[in-house]
């Protein structure tokens, strides 16, 4: 068992502390210091010790002690094999690895390296985790809200405290500076706009091609966040006779199937015949995820003579949740729209005037109202108008096959002649002809053969 001893030294009292380490007879000199300092070394060592032969984690009260011994003494101990040696990381170092992780988006990385940024501007690059304090973190909260938004100083002190969290999950730290930070909520609801539908069609009409039309309405009508989820987006992945969309979750790495909506469908239609007989992807023009694609909504948006609204692309995707919302049930938008119940409550569903106007029971009149009052207004007034209404004209004209433009289902059962042509499995959106496969739409089928 470990045990104290005294030397005197040039007149001086010495203290040394004795432990046993894989049964080996081991010592520190702790130097001049009082009897009360050299028994509280005593006692953590001894904890250190019963520790290290059952293999056991220390009692809180030792790892904060080791947490704050300075380098010297807590080096004695690793270099004695009682503790192992500690792990200096600086702000730096650890925050860019943070920042770096494959487990997330390309959007979320580039959040992430915008957090890095202000982190090592107010910690300074060179700091190591050990050495940021309370008061280092109450400055950066401060600086952060004197800079910023609110909800924005809100979410990057949120974020920092996550990965100093994880500083202590991985025993790199013992403590979070950020722990009793008062940390409010990161959502701004000055910032939400429900954008009707009036608007948005307005906005669509001053795109300057298809493809950016159907970008918006894909936002607008099919809640999906640009432009993350319109990068990979193809034409395979439309199923043209289920009239349903798979998108993929590029945030929660999932995928999900959303209906091809009766508002939607005319802009779908727009570019599937703009298509090329060879394209693969929906948007080709638009593929890049570092494109600017807010740049360009907000020139479009002026050119409509509307006012731009705050989170150009969030508040369309925000606006189609709210419209869904009163119309399905909760578990059928989160599903559409790809989010929780908590976040959609949260962070995307809105009270309309259409809300109140429909408690007094003028509902109806709020709506023709919401629809004159135009752009400027840009509040919710339009419901979800009903899919037979909005159901665009088919087109008439023939095109070539396309096998990613292929629905997954058929509406006639193949016939033995088409299953004795394609014997190796799936072959989608086509029809026999004059000895080739040509892909069809509107008042021609779309065929999904599969064995």
């Amino acid at each position: 068992m470990a045990s104290l001893s005294y030397e005197d030294r040039g007149g001086k009292r010495k203290a040394r502390v004795w432990f046993e380490v894989y049964a080996k007879r081991k010592s520190i000199r702790l130097g001049e210091v009082s009897k009360r300092a050299a028994e509280n070394v005593l006692s953590h060592v001894r904890e250190l010790e019963t520790c290290s032969k059952l293999a056991d984690s220390p009692a809180t009260r030792t790892r904060d002690w080791l947490n704050k011994i300075d380098d010297d003494v807590h080096q004695k101990l690793a270099d004695s094999g009682l503790i192992k040696v500690r792990e200096r990381r600086t702000v730096s170092e650890f925050f860019n690895q943070w920042a770096k992780s494959t487990d997330v988006s390309d959007r979320s990385r580039r959040n992430r390296r915008n957090t890095v940024t202000k982190v090592i501007e107010i910690f300074g690059a060179d700091t190591l985790l050990n050495d940021v304090t309370p008061e280092m973190a109450d400055k950066f909260f401060d600086t952060m809200k004197e800079r910023y938004a609110l909800a924005h100083a809100n979410k990057l002190a949120k974020r920092t405290r996550q990965v100093f969290n994880k500083a202590i999950r991985l025993k790199i730290i013992h403590e979070n500076p950020f722990e009793d930070l008062r940390i409010g909520d990161e959502v701004n609801k000055a910032r939400q706009v429900f954008v009707d539908q009036k608007t948005i069609n307005k906005v669509i009409d001053e795109a300057t091609d298809n493809e950016f039309k159907l970008i918006i309405a894909l936002a607008r009508y099919g809640g999906l966040r640009i432009p993350s989820e319109i990068v990979g987006l193809k034409w395979g992945h439309v199923n043209w006779e289920a009239s349903r969309i798979e998108i993929t979750d590029v945030k929660r790495k999932l995928t999900r199937i959303i209906p091809i909506f009766a508002e939607l469908r005319p802009y779908l239609d727009a570019c599937w015949d703009d298509a090329g007989d060879d394209a693969v992807f929906i948007t080709p023009s638009y593929r890049s995820a570092d494109a600017n694609l807010r740049t360009r909504l907000l020139r479009t948006i002026k050119r409509a003579g509307v006012t731009p609204w705050p989170k150009l692309w969030q508040n369309l995707r925000s606006s189609r949740e709210t419209e869904l919302a009163d119309i399905y049930p909760i578990q059928v938008v989160v599903a559409w729209i790809g989010n929780s119940v908590a976040v959609a409550k949260k962070h995307y569903l809105q009270v309309t005037d259409n809300h109140f106007q429909q408690a007094i029971g003028a509902g109806d009149e709020s709506a023709a109202m919401g629809a004159e009052g135009g752009a400027e207004s840009a509040v919710g007034a339009d419901m979800v108008q009903s899919p037979q209404a909005l159901t665009s004209a088919e087109p008439e004209k023939q095109r070539s096959q396309r096998t990613d433009k292929a629905p997954t289902s058929f509406k006639t059962p193949p016939t033995d002649a088409q299953r004795n042509f394609f014997p190796h499995g799936k072959i989608r959106a086509f029809a026999i002809g004059k000895g080739k496969v040509s892909a069809q739409k509107g008042s021609k089928t779309r065929l999904d053969i599969t064995h």
